[in-house]
Formats: structure tokens, sequence, C-alpha cells
């Protein structure tokens, strides 16, 4: 009925005008949620208010933002993954990305390149891969000398240090810490 349609229509111009007035965080998300769950307009435009006013943070995630957030925290750490979850864009917090950042833990390879760490790291990111209907395929393995953090860390697998800067590895004789594996 034509009652009906003004109705939707003032719901609508009421929805746009706030869209159009504001930077309504996480907006593509919030939108579709809206699709998904089937709301009316006014439930968008009152769910669009509380996110204005940071009462409501849509949380569907998709799968480049949680790769985007695991790649943020290992390039920039913590803190730039922290500013960027309390942005506007609201990418997934650390504590979301977690269990994804376990799944794909690479050895860090400490000095000379062993075959044995390019092996385990090659497991680890092509194991859900799907067989190739080509056949065997190439891929590039290639590899920097930039530390992740600025900081020394301790592998306990091997026993050794990593984090050195290249300039300042020359100047060791070895990178174990004691003279065996076994830790205690």
């Amino acid at each position: 009925s034509l009652k009906v349609a003004r109705k939707r229509e003032t719901a609508l111009t009421e929805l746009f005008d706030l869209l159009s007035a504001n930077n309504v965080p996480r907006l593509p998300r919030l939108l579709s949620t809206a699709k998904k769950e089937g709301w009316s307009a006014r439930k968008t435009t009152q769910k669009s208010q509380l996110a204005i006013e940071g009462k409501y943070h849509a949380r569907n995630y998709t799968e480049f933002d949680r790769d985007l957030a695991i790649l943020i925290y290992e390039l920039g750490g913590g803190a730039a993954l922290y500013a960027l979850n309390k942005a506007p864009t609201m990418l997934p917090s650390r504590f979301t990305i977690a269990e994804e950042r376990r799944a794909q833990n690479l050895r860090i390879t400490v000095g000379d390149v062993k075959m044995s760490d390019i092996m385990e790291n090659i497991e680890i990111l092509f194991r859900d891969a799907p067989a190739s209907a080509l056949g065997p395929v190439l891929h590039t393995i290639s590899q920097d000398e930039i530390s992740e953090d600025g900081r020394l860390c301790y592998l306990e697998e091997t026993d050794e240090i990593a984090g050195l800067c290249e300039h300042a590895k020359s100047r060791l004789k070895t990178f174990q810490m004691g003279d065996r594996f076994v830790v205690y």
C-alpha cells in the first residue's frame, strides 16, 4: 500500500542521511550483517547509530580481514594491530587472530639457511592446499635478512638466539645458547 511505501521511503531516507553525514565504523561489515540477518531499514539505522556512538561493533571478519591483521601484526607488531583495531577500520584484534597465527607458525632460520627449516615451512604453508588438477606445480621460495621484531628471541627447538642484525651476527661464533639441546 501507499502508506507502507511512504514508511519505507522515510526509513531509507533516515538511513541514507545518517550514513552520508557520519563516518560509521566498519560500515561494509555492518551492512553485510544487516543483509545476512534480514534487518529492516530502521534496525540498520539503529545499529549504525550505535556503531557511531561506539556501542556496537560488527565482527563478521572476512578471511581477507584476518590475513591483513596477521600481516600487520607480523610486520608492525602488537601496537600497530591495536591501533588499527581501534581505528575506523577495526581490524581483528590479536586475540581474534591468535589461533590462525598458531596454525601458520613458521620456523625461523638463524644463521645459514637450513634445508630442514625450508621443508618445515613448506609443509606448514601448503598442508591444506588442494591437490592441483594440473599435476606438480613450481613455487618460488624467497628469503630475506630482516628481523621481524626489534628484540632478540630464544628458539627452544634449536637452542638458538634469533633476531640478530646482519652486522651483529658476524661477530658471534655460534648462535647456540648452551652446550646441549636439553632445556631444564
